[in-house]
């Protein structure tokens, strides 16, 4: 840190000056090392104050001071008014770790005429606070030159800056203005208010102009046409303090001029303000009191209409409460003598304290507004006075008196008359007794209503939402749930069917277990034969049922499914099934196509589904007669056999070349196990009378030969059941064989 020595301690710049160092960490004194500053001692070791004063190298390196601290950080005077002075504190706390006491200088860093100090040196004592008022004097408007203020630690003559605080401010000089100066109300005749005029106060320089007090100060002179100051008014003054803070910021006020008697009227507003030059700005006012003639007065206050209002004085001037200007101010029914506004004798004997004059029905007329103690005019008769005699007691309350003296009983609303008591919305007084509506869920079980209704209604089991209803249910037992009944359980045997707390549990039941499709409620909750039906019937896959008159039953198959064994469990057991789909008549027949190979055969199955179904198929087989002539043998032959035939139960009906009876119609019926044969590859019997083609001849006429012939045909076969047996999903098989 920089050294600085001083000899006397008047020339020392503004600088607060520690009367000793702090150490803060351990210590290591060398007496016979002195010092100045941390430049002069060895690496490792700072200058600080040993517990004699002496400075001394430490060992430790250099520190801030520590326990010393100088607040605040600047010092800002802001604007402070020309010839005017502003004082700033600064503080200094000595939290010295040695716990020794300090010595502070204070001083400048330039010389200034407008800063000064309430004290350049002070010794502040180990764990105390000292203050320091700081000085600011403007000598002239504007900003205060840049400067600081130093704050040194002194020990012995050395000594070491410890803080240096940058000073701010402003001079200002504000200067007033009220315009006009001068306001002259002209004439007026007495009694009579002028239209107010409005004066103008501003600050025409800038810079914080404080308007402290206005006032209107009396002209003393009487005699030379002075004014009483109450024949002037300020109107509209703002609250004091006003600050005016910039260049040609203003308020206005107003002033009125009310002459009492006729003359020449002389005032002056004042208005105190911190404007150095002119704390007591003045505005002069003037006005005029005239007279008017005989029955004539100005009641306006407009000079230019003179004396506008012709009166009479009636009553020798006296107002009465008659809806006239008996004395001619201009005012009706004004006289605050009440005695002779109403004309009223004796207001003390009838115990009458004040009157007033009103208008009823367009006419006006006195009414008694006060009565003596415990004395009341309730009538309403002005003639006989407070006439009733009443002790107010205080305000009305329910019980069956008039406590307030107005000549009525219980009459205002009971909710103000009755106390407050527990849980009710609602007060009525009846016959001088104060009951109550109670608040919802409440009741007054008790028949006491200064509890209130103290019995809450929505779960007592006693008292379940009205008084004295309890919660006794049939084979169950209750309990009050938001003021209603309700069952908390059923006893054995019993069930709450219908939800009804009124008959309890209801129904009685012996439970069975799981519903079961039997005609019996066998979960007891009030219904038979009912919920899922896959809980009811079997779950059989395929298969629709319904619970009927307690018997599952199977309503409907999935498609292509059927019921053919009957049984319940197993449902739609069987899958209709058909290697190839028939036609439903014989004119549909399915084409199985042509057999011309010299083998070939085809087989069908089919369980013919639902039951019922028929099934045609037709075939076309074809003979080769040029084979059969250079054969000379024809080995046509067709077999068509009902290969599996489970019990018997199908059937098949043969048509060769048309379904028609012109064919050969029904050519084999009701084949149950017999095969259908058509064959020419045989020879049988002689001569002419002998069947079969083989052998056989072209043309001519051969021995022991038939003629050989085309034996291509159509034939069409029908698949179906015998209805005299139970049918069975099993399948039929239909073997076509073929040679030629």
């Amino acid at each position: 840190m920089s050294k600085r020595l001083y000899s006397n301690l008047a020339f020392l710049p503004l600088v607060i000056l520690v009367a000793s160092f702090l150490s803060t960490c351990a210590q290591d004194f060398y007496a016979d090392i002195p010092c100045t500053s941390n430049s002069e001692c060895p690496k490792g070791y700072h200058c600080e104050a040993n517990e004699q004063g002496n400075m001394v190298c430490v060992k430790g390196e250099a520190e801030q001071i520590s326990g010393v601290s100088v607040i605040p950080d600047e010092i800002n005077f802001g604007d402070v008014q020309v010839k005017d002075k502003k004082i700033e504190q600064i503080t200094i706390t000595n939290k010295s770790v040695s716990k020794a006491k300090v010595n502070i200088a204070l001083d400048f860093a330039s010389k200034s005429d407008e800063l000064s100090l309430e004290k350049k040196t002070l010794t502040v004592n180990y764990n105390e606070t000292a203050k320091v008022g700081v000085i600011y004097s403007p000598k002239k408007v504007g900003s205060l030159p840049p400067n600081k203020l130093n704050v040194f630690l002194v020990v012995g003559s050395n000594s070491q800056n410890v803080k240096a605080l940058p000073l701010y401010g402003k001079g200002i000089d504000p200067n007033i203005v009220a315009e006009p100066t001068t306001i002259d109300f002209g004439e007026l005749y007495p009694g009579n208010k002028s239209e107010p005029k409005t004066v103008s106060i501003s600050n025409s320089t800038g810079g914080a102009l404080k308007v402290t007090n206005i006032y209107i100060l009396e002209n003393k002179d009487v005699d030379a046409g002075g004014s009483d100051i109450s024949e002037f008014e300020l109107i509209d003054l703002p609250s004091l303090p006003y600050v005016l803070n910039e260049k040609g910021s203003f308020f206005e006020i107003k002033v009125q001029f009310k002459p009492k008697t006729a003359g020449n009227k002389i005032a002056s507003l004042v208005i105190e303000n911190t404007d150095v030059d002119n704390p007591r700005l003045t505005v002069q006012l003037m006005g005029k009191g005239g007279s008017c003639a005989p029955n004539y007065y100005d009641i306006n206050g407009k000079p230019e209409d003179g004396c506008e209002y012709y009166c009479y004085p009636k009553l020798r001037g006296v107002e009465i409460c008659d809806g006239e200007d008996n004395d001619c101010d201009g005012e009706i029914d004004n006289n605050p003598n009440e005695e002779e506004l109403c004309q009223f004798n004796n207001k003390a004997g009838k115990h009458v304290v004040h009157l007033s004059c009103i208008e009823k029905e367009g006419k006006k007329r006195c009414i008694i507004t006060e009565c003596e103690p415990n004395y009341w005019d309730l009538d309403s008769e002005i003639d006989n006075g407070c006439e009733a005699i009443c002790e107010k007691t205080g305000p009305e309350i329910c019980d069956g008196k008039d406590n307030d003296c107005n000549g009525k009983t219980d009459e205002i609303n009971p909710n103000m008359m009755c106390p407050a008591v527990p849980n009710t919305t609602e007060a009525m007084c009846i016959q001088g007794r104060c009951e109550y509506t109670c608040a919802l869920k409440y009741g007054n079980c008790n028949n006491d209503w200064s509890d209130g209704c103290e019995t809450r209604l929505q779960d007592n089991d006693d008292n379940c939402g009205e008084c004295g209803k309890r919660c006794d249910l049939p084979n169950a037992i209750g309990r009050c749930e938001d003021v209603q009944c309700k069952i908390v359980s059923c006893k054995s045997g019993y069930y709450d069917i219908n939800k009804d707390p009124k008959d309890g549990c209801e129904y009685q039941c012996t439970p069975q277990g799981q519903e079961k499709c039997n005609g019996i409620d066998d979960d007891c909750d009030g219904n038979t034969d009912n919920g899922d039906i896959r809980i009811l019937c079997p779950t059989a896959s395929n298969t629709t049922y319904a619970c009927e008159n307690g018997k599952c039953k199977i309503v409907a198959c999935g498609n292509g499914w059927y019921d053919l064994n009957g049984n319940i469990e197993d449902g739609c057991e069987c899958q209709a099934y058909s290697s190839l789909p028939g036609g439903d008549t014989c004119e549909s027949a399915t084409d199985l196509g042509s057999f011309d190979s010299p083998t070939q055969s085809y087989t069908l199955q089919t369980n013919l589904l639902p039951v019922g179904k028929v099934a045609f198929y037709k075939a076309r087989f074809v003979d080769n007669l040029n084979e059969d002539i250079t054969n000379g043998r024809d080995n046509f032959h067709i077999t068509i056999r009902i290969e599996n035939n489970p019990q018997n139960q199908y059937r098949m009906d043969i048509y060769e070349d048309s379904c028609s009876p012109s064919g050969k119609y029904h050519l084999y019926q009701n084949c149950a196990q017999q095969d259908y044969s058509f064959a020419t590859d045989f020879r049988n019997g002689s001569g002419a009378g002998a069947t079969g083609e083989n052998p056989c001849y072209g043309s001519g006429n051969v021995p022991n030969k038939n003629l050989c012939s085309d034996n291509s045909m159509w034939v069409i076969f029908k698949i179906y059941r015998d209805p005299n047996i139970t049918p069975t999903c099993e399948t039929a098989s239909i073997r076509i064989n073929f040679t030629r």
